[in-house]
């Protein structure tokens, strides 16, 4: 019945909470034990000898303990949306509005796209190059275009991962602990801005990483998939 349905979502959530609050404790536990260590400024001195801005070790220490954990692995992952509430520290700051600038050059621009909310709730993703001058410029992205677009809605730096060289560090180190494509965009929002994104379901498996500001993020469970037609 009713009730008996209801208990089961009740027990199910709780599990959930419960493998999420482990988790986030062994991540936590994890950072501490690899500051106090001393590891963690022999990795910042790292940084500013070959600019890249971002330690692949630290990344590695985060996702290697998620990768280690039972309830990441077998319960959460590709199975259950959840959040970690508190900061993770190397997430902090780990890729800014200054690091944009300063790695702008290295970015396609016409990856780049600005989504904009429609009428009706929809959310549409337009091409960033059609608000551009095309004419007599290289293919670079310009930190103060990704700036001027800000107020038509956000800026999604597609695929940059693979051209932004601290990006591609995160990238490597979560390849190295889920053996699958990864596949990283960066989302910028201009502050003040209510709704960055309407409810809406991905294709892919996402783990999102808040590293400057704030948003707040409602994850919510996958709707059912629709009904298989006959063959």
């Amino acid at each position: 019945g009713l009730g008996g349905r209801a208990a089961g979502a009740c027990t199910l959530r709780g599990s959930v909470e419960a493998d999420v609050a482990g988790l986030e404790k062994a991540v936590g536990a994890c950072i501490e034990q690899d500051t106090s260590q001393g590891w963690r400024v022999l990795d910042r001195t790292a940084e500013a000898g070959h600019g890249g801005g971002v330690s692949a070790r630290e990344w590695g220490v985060v996702f290697g303990e998620m990768g280690k954990s039972e309830a990441f692995a077998q319960r959460l992952w590709a199975k259950h949306p959840f959040k970690l509430e508190g900061p993770v520290d190397v997430a902090v700051d780990a890729f800014r509005m200054e690091d944009l600038k300063k790695h702008a050059h290295d970015y396609p621009y016409f990856y780049a796209g600005i989504g904009t909310l429609v009428s009706g709730g929809g959310w549409m993703m337009g091409k960033f190059d059609q608000t551009v001058t095309l004419e007599g410029r290289s293919d670079c992205m310009k930190a103060e275009e990704v700036e001027e677009r800000l107020q038509a809605g956000t800026v999604a730096l597609n695929s940059a991962g693979f051209f932004i060289r601290p990006l591609a560090v995160i990238c490597n180190s979560l390849l190295e602990v889920l053996q699958l494509p990864i596949w990283l965009n960066v989302y910028i929002t201009a502050e003040g801005r209510t709704t960055s994104a309407p409810p809406h379901t991905d294709k892919q498996d996402v783990i999102a990483v808040q590293t400057q500001g704030s948003k707040r993020w409602r994850v919510y469970a996958p709707p059912p998939p629709p009904p298989q037609r006959g063959g």
